[in-house]
Formats: structure tokens, C-alpha cells, sequence
């Protein structure tokens, strides 16, 4: 945030920014397992990625960041501690902080995800958790 750019586009960037770190900080405690999902480099030919993950709560979140020259617009995720045989309730947010997806799927579906940022310097943020059995009903019966 700067002031110097003060407006109402501004203020609201930044209070879905303020809001997104509120909603991620329980990812970051100590008992969530966290892991790379990429190779750590500052090569900007390839994507970031990484997982947070919480086992006792079956939920998560991960993070990918497609850098400026990757030409690739796709990444094979392969979220970890997923439970496969169940179903999650997955959100994805755009580099804007705005929500694009809200999905119910299955964690095989969830564990062997493809991500798609079809802009160069663009990132993801997906969050999941245990789908209500009702939802899980819905979607795959």
C-alpha cells in the first residue's frame, strides 16, 4: 500500500490482501506439515510452489506463482497428505486476491491437480478442507 496511490481500488486490494493473510495464518502453525512443491530456485523459467497443510483438519492451502519468462502455463501440483478417498471443498484465488473457482471434488482428483495460469507473472492461491457429506453426495453419486 502506498499512499501516494490512496483510492478506493487501493483501500479494497488492500483489505482482501489483509483479509487473505487473517484466513491463511492457521496453515502456518506449528503443527501444519508445509512442503515445496517446486524445486527452490530464483530461476525465473520455472514455477514456484508451496503446501501447507494441516493433518489432524484434512485441510490446506497451496501457493504457485507462474514467474515472467515461464512458458509453460500449466503445473502438475501433486498436493500432498491428501486423503484421497474423500472429497474437498477447494477455492482458488487469482494474484487479485478475488475468488475464480469453488468446487467440490474428489481428493484423487485434488491430489494429482493441474494448475493454470495462462499470464506470465500470475499466481494461485487454492485452500481446501473436507467437503459436507451432502456436497460429496451431490457431486459424485
Amino acid at each position: 500500500w502506498d499512499v501516494r496511490f490512496d483510492n478506493a481500488t487501493a483501500q479494497r486490494t488492500l483489505a482482501l490482501a489483509v483479509a487473505e493473510t487473517k484466513r491463511l495464518r492457521r496453515y502456518t502453525a506449528v503443527a501444519s506439515d508445509f512442503w515445496w512443491l517446486t524445486p527452490q530456485t530464483l530461476d525465473h523459467t520455472v514455477w514456484a510452489g508451496w503446501q501447507h497443510h494441516l493433518p489432524l483438519e484434512h485441510s490446506g492451502c497451496a501457493v504457485f506463482f507462474r514467474r515472467d519468462q515461464s512458458e509453460r502455463p500449466t503445473m502438475e501440483a501433486g498436493l500432498r497428505g491428501v486423503q484421497q478417498i474423500a472429497c474437498f471443498q477447494v477455492t482458488v484465488y487469482d494474484n487479485a486476491f478475488l475468488l475464480v473457482s469453488n468446487v467440490t471434488i474428489s481428493g484423487a482428483t485434488l491430489a494429482n491437480l493441474t494448475v493454470s495460469l495462462p499470464t506470465k507473472s500470475s499466481s494461485a492461491l487454492i485452500e481446501y478442507w473436507p467437503a459436507a457429506p451432502l456436497m460429496c453426495a451431490a457431486n459424485w453419486s
